[in-house]
């Protein structure tokens, strides 16, 4: 498991570590400034690139005739920085720092690293912001800990700085860069690396924050266990070595059985993909049974696609046709039958989804709320399901009847149902996620470029698994069904939610890397998928 501090956690990790472990200040800025010496080096000699192509500015690596300028501010952030010149500089490497000066106060910390670099020759000026001659430029300006908008001289170097046709590398995180939701703070370092400190910020992982920090290389600097747990980060995503121990057991004993039922109410007339990628999905994942509900158009397509699945089929008769004189039976008759139908497929179920191409008509609409009446299990809500509460939020009403619910909202399916504008939920979709899941009573799965899960007053999940190949039509229909299989085999909503968004995105990354990034199909997905 790893964390995502927002600056003021990570600030408060750093203050117990200090305070009340008793580790100083200084020994944990100079284990900072040597893990980014190590990276900086690295990068100038070649040795590893950390995964960025860099070769339109490979011309400016000279080995240790590359000149180095660190462009530091007064505060800790800015002693990082120095620290940093002066251990490239005891290396051999030409490496300077200018000094912006642009602030009242200056730290202890960033004091004593001048007058230790000053005194082993390191060259230490400031003025005019002259970068022409630098192969690297480093940002040591700002740290976690900014708080206002970045302006005057310090807006002003960060302009001279993005411009520069060097390699451009954050400390820790890039100044001006929003710490918990990646907005840019009035301007903003643009990096191709950012060394951070123990853990990736929060704000690293959203937005321009994103964008900005470019390559991410987190450096343990030696924060004990006893302050992380002191100051636990509210944000969290999981790795691949803690999938195993979270998945379902699969037991030497079983029986089709054993492994729950998933039931997909999906498709529409015209509409039978959807229901075929999330009910794939849910067989690929482990599920023992699989049963669809959908528009009788559909059968003959998914049974030959899917011919492992129970599919149970409709008409329009019930809602939509006045006349019912083809069927031979009253219209009363008719919607007891489909009622009937319906309620037995809910009540067989221990993990339902819906929504997936269902349409938003009169049937979808009946469909929803028997199954948020009668449903005994975990419901995930995808798509259609969403748009149709969305009109009204009645059918998802807290009572002590009504299931345990999932939503898998997009960013545009998320604006419909809580009204908030697109571009404020990609602004902050952790406290949009966490204020919806708090005022439904449900478990939230924000789908976006970082996917975030809010349950209540749990910690949020931030999923980092998955990439841009996945940004595909019928991708979120896998999805709906790898958490559906996992509720149906016994995980709670919570963790179904979480662990089915991480193997849903690592399964998109594995497809990337076999397929290329523009190639990758929906498909494509349920083929990677565990």
């Amino acid at each position: 498991m790893l964390y995502y501090p927002t600056g003021a956690e990570a600030g408060a990790i750093d203050s117990y570590t200090i305070n009340s472990i008793g580790i100083p200040g200084m020994v944990l800025m100079e284990r900072a400034s040597l893990a980014m010496t190590d990276v900086l080096e690295d990068i100038i000699t070649g040795n590893e690139n950390y995964g960025r192509d860099l070769s339109e500015k490979d011309i400016h690596r000279k080995g240790r005739a590359t000149k180095i300028l660190v462009i530091a501010e007064s505060g800790n952030n800015g002693g990082d920085g120095v620290a940093l010149a002066r251990m490239l500089h005891e290396r051999g490497y030409m490496a300077h720092v200018l000094s912006l000066n642009g602030l009242k106060k200056r730290s202890d910390s960033f004091m004593q690293q001048l007058r230790i670099a000053e005194a082993v020759g390191v060259k230490i000026f400031g003025g005019n912001l002259d970068i022409e001659d630098y192969d690297v430029i480093v940002d040591a300006i700002f740290g976690v800990g900014l708080g206002r908008e970045v302006e005057g001289v310090h807006k002003d170097a960060i302009d001279i700085m993005n411009i520069a046709d060097a390699i451009k590398i954050a400390v820790d995180i890039p100044s001006g860069i929003n710490s918990v939701n990646g907005s840019v703070m009035g301007n903003a370092f643009i990096a191709d690396y950012t060394v951070t400190f123990g853990f990736t910020k929060l704000g690293m992982l959203f937005g321009k924050g994103r964008e900005y920090s470019g390559t991410i290389i987190t450096k343990d600097i030696g924060f004990p266990k006893a302050a992380i747990k002191a100051c636990e980060p509210v944000a969290f995503t999981y790795e691949d070595a803690d999938i195993k121990n979270l998945m379902p057991v699969r037991k030497p004993s079983s029986n089709k059985g054993t492994y729950g039922k998933c039931l997909i109410i999906a498709g529409s007339s015209d509409i039978s993909g959807a229901a075929y990628l999330s009910a794939a999905a849910a067989y690929k994942m482990g599920a023992g049974l699989v049963r669809i509900i959908t528009h009788k158009n559909n059968r003959r397509i998914l049974s030959e696609m899917l011919p492992e699945a129970l599919i149970t089929t409709y008409d329009d008769v019930p809602y939509v046709t006045e006349d019912a004189e083809e069927s031979g039976k009253p219209k009363s008759d008719l919607i007891a039958d489909f009622e009937k139908m319906a309620k037995d497929a809910i009540n067989w179920a221990t993990g339902i989804v819906i929504g997936p191409g269902l349409g938003t008509g009169e049937i979808a609409q009946e469909l929803l709320k028997m199954v948020i009446t009668n449903a005994k299990c975990p419901v995930i809500m995808d798509a259609d399901a969403i748009n149709i509460v969305s009109r009204d939020k009645s059918i998802i009403e807290k009572s002590k009847t009504r299931p345990e619910i999932i939503i898998t909202p997009h960013v545009m399916e998320m604006s419909r149902f809580t009204g908030v504008g697109v571009e404020s939920i990609k602004t902050d979709p952790i406290t949009v996620a966490k204020n919806t899941a708090d005022k439904y009573n449900i478990a939230v799965v924000l789908k976006d470029a970082r996917t975030v899960v809010a349950t209540g007053s749990d910690r949020i999940y931030v999923n980092t698994t998955g990439n841009s190949a996945m940004s595909k039509g019928g991708s979120g229909d896998v999805l709906s069904g790898v958490i559906g299989a996992l509720v149906a085999e016994g995980l709670s909503p919570k963790r179904a939610a979480r662990v089915g968004t991480f193997i849903h995105g690592r399964a998109g990354d594995k497809a990337r890397d076999n397929l290329g990034e523009y190639s990758v199909m929906a498909r494509d997905l349920i083929d990677h998928l565990i």
